[in-house]
């Protein structure tokens, strides 16, 4: 889920909401692989390193819901989480909000991948 952000200001541009859409799949993604690469070594820093920027280039963009997420993982192993199992948990609901972004999405703030 996402608010306006950054894309209030550039909403009627189509073909560029989609190239910020791409890049920030993208780089997402990379993020995303980080982070199951560091639960699968179990480091700890480089998975909280990995879900800190993903939370605020998802803010950025207003996909509040990814934001939040990846907030919830950095918050854990910040706080000393170590459990793997709870950890990769919190992953797979980072990796399912990356699933429900769409350009329509981060314009009205709702839901669903196009």
């Amino acid at each position: 889920v996402a608010s306006h952000g950054m894309l209030g200001q550039v909403d009627d541009d189509e073909e560029f909401l989609q190239e910020l859409l791409e890049a920030f799949m993208e780089e997402s993604q990379e993020a995303l692989t980080a982070m199951d690469a560091a639960l699968k070594e179990e480091n700890l820093p480089t998975l909280k390193d990995s879900a800190h920027g993903l939370k605020g280039s998802a803010a950025v963009i207003g996909a509040l819901e990814l934001s939040a997420a990846a907030k919830e993982v950095e918050f854990l192993v910040k706080n000393g989480g170590t459990d793997v199992a709870e950890l990769t948990t919190l992953v797979e609901v980072v990796r399912g909000e990356i699933g429900k972004l769409s350009i329509e999405t981060l314009r009205a703030g709702g839901v669903a991948l196009g």
